[in-house]
């Protein structure tokens, strides 16, 4: 229900000092509020904050200035409903302005983070170096070095047999095994007299086609 006052009545008047930059925010030409609340037109529109924004335009420019509206059994002032949606409106501003600036902020945290995770490092690694590893001060720094944990009886026997099958995928041996493989073949060794009459030493294949001067590098029984 709406009642035209005309600013007759004593909450009319009250509302005219408080809510006179209100009821000019929802209107045409008076688009912005005293109070400095962003006009309704300017808003991001999504959802609710869409609703409240072009009821705050509609009752500002389509309702009569001085009108009191009986919402829910209660009289309120024209000034009074459109402040209190320029309120809200407001508080729609703050959050999506607090939204914009949260990513603007994470996106520096991102670029920082690597350069500040290398710095750590850094600082670590002399602080163990100037210190000495394993000192309890390093404790103060944050620095903490988590104890080994101890296999159990069944993961040590899985990482035996894990060795052991590597070793003999991979043909590894140890020292022992190692002293138990000769070879037991024959072999024959051959070397080639240069002009000179010198041997050359290592040289264990004949020229082809004939007799090179070639003897045996065993020496003759005397």
């Amino acid at each position: 229900m709406v009642n035209n006052n005309n600013g007759s009545t004593p909450a009319s008047g009250n509302g005219g000092a408080a809510g006179s930059g209100s009821s000019a925010a929802g209107g045409g030409s008076q688009g912005k509020a005293a109070s400095g609340a962003i006009p309704a037109t300017t808003m991001p529109k999504h959802g609710f904050q869409d609703e409240v924004g072009a009821m705050a335009s509609g009752i500002g420019s389509g309702i009569p200035d001085g009108t009191s509206l009986t919402l829910a059994g209660q009289s309120m002032q024209k000034q009074d409903v459109v402040a209190a949606l320029q309120a809200v409106l407001a508080l729609f501003a703050d959050v999506d302005a607090g939204v914009q600036s949260l990513k603007q902020e994470r996106l520096a945290l991102k670029a920082a983070l690597p350069g500040a995770h290398q710095l750590m490092v850094n600082l670590k690694a002399f602080l163990v170096s100037f210190l000495g590893k394993g000192n309890p001060s390093l404790a103060a720094f944050g620095i903490v070095e988590k104890p080994r944990r101890k296999l159990t009886p069944a993961e040590k026997a899985a990482s035996a047999a894990k060795a052991l099958a590597t070793r003999e995928l991979r043909g590894t041996l140890g020292k022992r095994a190692k002293q138990r493989v000769k070879f037991t073949g024959q072999v024959e060794v051959q070397t080639v007299m240069k002009p000179s009459g010198a041997p050359i030493a290592g040289l264990t294949a004949l020229a082809p086609g004939g007799d090179t001067g070639a003897s045996s590098s065993t020496p003759s029984a005397k």
